[in-house]
């Protein structure tokens, strides 16, 4: 496993390296317009569509694979694939357009993670925390699997193959929208023999959401002294993830460490809250903040288990945890 690999199947450092290294720039809004407000950085990602290595990179760094929670029922030499559909911000936030990609990882070991990594709950989120330069995942624990090839049905361009990039997984930019919302969107492999069996897993697009408070759609400035509340329409029977990542300095007897994370509310609620218990860790720092409107299926293949993710990403940007 590569590093890269055991970033982004952390779940943790990589979203934190892009907090760390985000340029100042126009911020996205809640309705997906250009932000006037020069207090917004944005978190955005130039991705190079012509080199695989660099689109893999860029697919990292936006946030957290999902899917990850499912490893653990997953038996000792079964497969568990990661599948994501999602409309993202490009250009420093002036184009929004999806990609997709799919991962296959053969468990190898029972310790999945590494042990400078733990994960905690506060209300509706789950907290990953990752100490030390090289935290993350067991890079033992897993082997990346061929899956034959793999299709995307559902979307305006109709049927498109993910394009197969060793050592990364299988990997696509598309061009247009990528959905209205609530359009069937499948994913289908042939199979590989020595990988991944024969699959088919479909789920209807999530719901376009416009984030109404903060109005500019991410705060350039998170109290950690209160919870923080993020009010939005639209969504249906969606999911509204709320992502945080923030890299912790580390101190002469203190090892750096990262923080992420991912806060589930259903979409119809109109509003969520981020504990302060959440929030207090991270004071003082700076924290990549993105909020997406997502829905997930699961289906096991044998004692194999695949997660498709359809993602629309609603704002993202830079804020500081006070």
């Amino acid at each position: 496993m590569t590093a890269t690999e055991r970033l982004s199947f952390a779940g943790s450092l990589s979203f934190a390296s892009l907090v760390a290294g985000c340029a100042s720039s126009l911020g996205t809004t809640g309705d997906g317009s250009i932000a006037d407000s020069a207090s917004i950085d944005a978190v955005s990602v130039d991705r190079a569509t012509t080199d695989d290595r660099a689109e893999a990179d860029a697919f990292d760094a936006v946030e957290p694979l999902d899917g990850h929670e499912n490893i653990e029922s997953v038996p000792v030499g079964s497969i568990f694939a990661i599948v994501q559909v999602r409309e993202v911000w490009s250009n420093n936030g002036r184009e929004r357009t999806p990609d997709a990609s799919a991962m296959f990882y053969r468990r190898l070991a029972a310790s999945v993670l590494g042990g400078n990594c733990r994960t905690t709950t506060a209300g509706r989120c789950v907290v990953q925390r990752c100490d030390g330069d090289d935290a993350g995942a067991n890079p033992s624990a897993t082997e990346r699997v061929p899956a034959g090839s793999v299709y995307l049905d559902g979307l305006p361009g109709g049927t498109t193959e993910l394009n197969w990039s060793p050592g990364y997984g299988y990997l696509r930019s598309l061009s247009g929208a990528a959905w209205r919302g609530g359009e069937t969107v499948t994913v289908r492999a042939t199979g590989e023999s020595t990988g991944m069996p024969m699959f088919s897993v479909s789920e209807a697009a999530p719901a376009p959401v416009r984030v109404v408070e903060p109005a500019s759609g991410i705060a350039a400035r998170i109290p950690s002294a209160v919870p923080f509340t993020i009010r939005w329409t639209g969504g249906g029977p969606d999911v509204v993830r709320v992502v945080l990542g923030a890299g912790i300095t580390g101190g002469a007897s203190t090892p750096p460490a990262s923080i992420t994370v991912n806060c589930d509310f259903p979409a119809v609620d109109g509003t969520g809250e981020i504990p302060i218990e959440v929030l207090q860790p991270m004071a003082g720092h700076g924290a990549g903040v993105v909020i997406l409107a997502t829905r997930t299926r699961t289906i096991r293949v044998g004692t194999h288990l695949v997660t498709l993710v359809l993602k629309h990403q609603v704002a993202s940007g830079l804020a500081n945890v006070e």
